[in-house]
Order: C-alpha cells, then sequence, then structure tokens
C-alpha cells in the first residue's frame, strides 16, 4: 500500500488562506451592518424633509373642502327649541331683549305668521319668557322686504296713536298727521294739505265757521249739515232765536217779549218772533 506523504508547507498555506477568508467575511459584514444603518439615517432624513414641506406648503381647496366638510365641534353648534334640532351657529338668531336663540328659518316663519295675524309687537316665542321682544331692526334679512315694510308700517301707525287722522270729506279721506301746534293747544281748524278744504280737527267734520266745537257737538245729527250750519251762524249775526220745542227760527219784528209759538202751540214762550199776519 502506497502512502502519500503531506508536506508541512502545505498545510501552513491552508490555514493562512482559512484565516484570511475568516477576515474577508468578518470585514463583509461589518460592512453590510453600516450600509443598512446608512440606509435607515437616509430614510429617516428623508421623512422629516417631506414633513417639514408639507407644514410650511399652505392648503390647498381640497384642503379647505375637505375641512368644510369636517364634522363642527360642539362649540359651533347650538339647540333650537322650535324645530328641537342642533344648527350650526351661522344659522343662530339672537332675541337681543332675552338672549334666547332659535334657527334662521323657524324664527322667520314665526315672524311671518304674527304679522298676519296682525300683531306689531312680537314676543319672543319661548315660552317661558315674559318679557322678550323682537326689534324689527334686528329682522332685516330674515324675513322677506315685503313683510320687513309692512311691519315697520304698522308700528309707524301704531307710534302715531291719537295724532293720525283721516280727512272728513269723503272724496279724500287723506291721512294726516296732527302736529302738537307748538304748545299752543289743541288744533281746531285745519286745511287738508291734499284737497285743501276746511275742516274741524277735533269734531272731525267740515269747518263748522261761526260755531265752537262745544256748541256743535250738542247739535243732533240732522243739524250738523253744511246749510244748517250756516242758518245757524247767520242768527247768531242776526240774533235770531229759537223755539225751545219746534227749534224753528223766528225774528221779532215788535210786540213784547211774551208770545206764542204759531208753529207749536205753548203759551207764553218767550222768544222774539214774527207776529202773525192780520
Amino acid at each position: 500500500m502506497a502512502l502519500e506523504r503531506v508536506s508541512p508547507v502545505g498545510d501552513a498555506l491552508a490555514e493562512e488562506l482559512q484565516l484570511q477568508e475568516v477576515i474577508l467575511f468578518s470585514a463583509f459584514q461589518e460592512m453590510v451592518i453600516q450600509d443598512t444603518s446608512v440606509d435607515s439615517l437616509l430614510d429617516d432624513l428623508f421623512m422629516q424633509d417631506h414633513m417639514t414641506e408639507a407644514s410650511e406648503r399652505p392648503s390647498t381647496s381640497a384642503d379647505a373642502g375637505q375641512s368644510s366638510s369636517s364634522i363642527p365641534p360642539p362649540g359651533d353648534e347650538f339647540y333650537c327649541p322650535i324645530c328641537m334640532e342642533s344648527m350650526p351657529s351661522s344659522r343662530k338668531f339672537g332675541v337681543s331683549s332675552c338672549g334666547h336663540n332659535f334657527c334662521l328659518t323657524c324664527i322667520g316663519q314665526y315672524i311671518a305668521t304674527k304679522i298676519g295675524e296682525n300683531v306689531v309687537h312680537v314676543k319672543c316665542p319661548e315660552p317661558s319668557c315674559g318679557d322678550g321682544t323682537i326689534e324689527l331692526a334686528d329682522c332685516c334679512g330674515v324675513i322677506p322686504s315685503e313683510l320687513f315694510s309692512r311691519w315697520d308700517v304698522a308700528l309707524c301707525e301704531l307710534t302715531l296713536g291719537e295724532q293720525r287722522l283721516y280727512c272728513p270729506f269723503r272724496d279724500c279721506s287723506a291721512g294726516l298727521v296732527v302736529e302738537d301746534g307748538n304748545g299752543n293747544g289743541a288744533i281746531v281748524e285745519a286745511e287738508c294739505p291734499h284737497c285743501h278744504r276746511l275742516f274741524c280737527a277735533q269734531c272731525m267734520v267740515p269747518w263748522h265757521d261761526g260755531i265752537g266745537c262745544e256748541e256743535f257737538q250738542g247739535l243732533r245729527e240732522d243739524e250738523r249739515g253744511r246749510e244748517d250750519v250756516m242758518v245757524r251762524r247767520l242768527a247768531g249775526e242776526q240774533r235770531w232765536q229759537r223755539c225751545p220745542q219746534c227749534r224753528m227760527y223766528v225774528e221779532k219784528s215788535e210786540g213784547c217779549m211774551f208770545i206764542k209759538c204759531r208753529f207749536y202751540a205753548t203759551p207764553r214762550t218767550k222768544l222774539i218772533m214774527v207776529p202773525d199776519s192780520p
């Protein structure tokens, strides 16, 4: 049997090669670990730069749309006691005199209903509120302009009260406002600025010239005509007297003061009367 002889030089070379392989493998592993750390560091830096850029970039229209469609926080909503729903604060109407809040839709319908019922002073719709009143100035843009104007006119007429009157002539009937007369007392004789005819602002009739208001108001309805007033004024100028029974005017020509009315047989009636014809 033949035996091969191992050379000591070959064994030393093999050990040296094996040692170099171990050194190279260790160096390679260290390079891999370093490369991985570098990649992770680069990734972190990239993410930080991206987040910084996103925070500094102005919001786009898409971002604004997403923000507007998001659910508002509870502080931006309120509860309407009429429709019993939660509404955004942009739809809130507050009654300034009491502080109760309602949505614009409900308060607009409520005011329209009250004005349709000829209610001038619109109260707060809260049942437990006794002092709140809705002001006209707060409702501009809340109710239609036609309804706003109607409410405004009704408030003006109520404010004028007794200062508002109408021309007594049927073919005019213009609305008028009585001034205070600058402290000179009540206005009696007045002229309508529309038809330019005189009338009594106290009796609300065509002007009763020569007759005071108290005397005119003491007349019967059938004695207040224009012709009757003219006759009464003439009787005052001529100092005529009236029979206390038939109310006829008479004029004395001669004789005593105690006579008998020929229209109403009353003995010894004291008046001035024309004597009977012979």
